[in-house]
């Protein structure tokens, strides 16, 4: 849930920080990336930076939901077979007068 809030939010920065207005200036990406201060303090970044932020953001979205549902899907699978494993145990080694005095109907359900 963090990630998507997370993803929300560099989305929303980056449209508040791209204007149309204010173009990137002095923006070289090589190595490294070089931008120079626009507007006195503010930085001005290409908009692949942002693609590529916001796009690995989605990808660690994706990758922990997928995540999240294979580790429950096995979390549920180990406790229901412990349950009916349980249950089999009780029933097989439950005394005679437990059949006799409980209709099979009661036990089967």
């Amino acid at each position: 849930e963090a990630c998507l809030q997370g993803s929300d939010y560099w989305l929303a920065y980056w449209t508040s920080h791209n204007k149309d207005t204010c173009p990137v200036l002095n923006c070289t990406v090589n190595e490294t990336l070089n931008c120079s201060l626009v507007d006195g303090d503010e930085l001005r970044y290409p908009k692949q930076f942002f693609v590529s932020v916001w796009g690995g953001l989605l990808a660690a979205c994706f990758v922990l939901v997928i995540g999240r549902a294979i580790g429950l899907r096995l979390l549920f699978l180990r406790s229901s077979q412990r349950m009916h494993k349980s249950m089999l145990d009780a029933i097989l080694k439950a005394p005679m007068l437990f059949f006799n005095t409980n209709p099979s109907g009661r036990v089967l359900n």
